[in-house]
C-alpha cells in the first residue's frame, strides 16, 4: 500500500515556524508538524542531542518519515515542516511519494531574520548555503517575504489540495 508525504522545507529563517503556528489556527482536517515538536523526546530516547549530534539526524528523520506514512495510511493528510532536502531523506522512503515545497526568502531578509535571533555569523552563513541548496531542489515554492503569514498559509493550503 503507497502513501504520500508532504514536506515543507526552508533553509532557517523562511518562516517555516510561523506558518505552522498560522495553520494551527486555521483549524483544518490537515495535520501539522514541526520537525522540532518531538525533538526533546527524541534526545532523551537517544541519550544524546538530536540537534547537535549529528549521528541522530538520520534516525530522527526516519522516524518522521514513518509517522507521516502512518498518518497517510489512515487517510489522512499531515505536513512535517522541517529544514531537511531531499537527498536527507534519500533511502528512508519505501513505497511512499514525497510532494515538497519550498518556502524561502531573499538572502536580505534571512540574515536580518537570524540576525534578531542572535545567530553567528558563520550560522547565518551556513543558513544560506542550505537556502542555495534547497532552492535547487524544489520547483513549487513560496517567498515568505513577499507575502503576510496568513497568506502563507492560505499558499500552502492551495498547494496541498492542488491536483497531482
Amino acid at each position: 500500500m503507497s502513501s504520500k508525504i508532504y514536506i515543507v522545507t526552508g533553509a532557517p529563517g523562511a518562516g517555516k515556524s510561523t506558518a505552522v503556528q498560522v495553520l494551527l489556527s486555521l483549524n483544518t482536517n490537515i495535520i501539522f508538524f514541526d520537525i522540532d515538536w518531538l525533538a526533546t523526546s527524541a534526545s532523551e530516547l537517544a541519550g544524546r542531542s538530536i540537534y547537535t549530534d549529528i549521528s541522530t539526524w538520520k534516525p530522527y528523520r526516519k522516524l518522521w518519515v514513518d509517522i507521516l506514512k502512518s498518518i497517510s495510511l489512515n487517510h489522512q493528510v499531515a505536513v512535517l515542516f522541517a529544514p531537511i532536502s531531499k537527498q536527507d531523506i534519500e533511502g528512508l522512503v519505501n513505497k511512499a511519494t514525497i510532494s515538497w515545497l519550498l518556502l524561502d526568502c531573499n538572502d536580505n531578509e534571512r540574515i536580518s531574520r537570524l540576525e534578531q535571533r542572535g545567530w553567528s555569523h558563520y550560522k547565518i552563513q551556513e543558513a544560506l548555503n542550505d537556502a542555495n541548496e534547497l532552492r535547487q531542489e524544489c520547483s513549487d515554492v513560496i517567498d515568505t517575504a513577499t507575502f503576510t503569514p496568513e497568506e502563507v498559509a492560505k499558499k500552502i493550503l492551495e498547494w496541498l489540495t492542488k491536483p497531482a
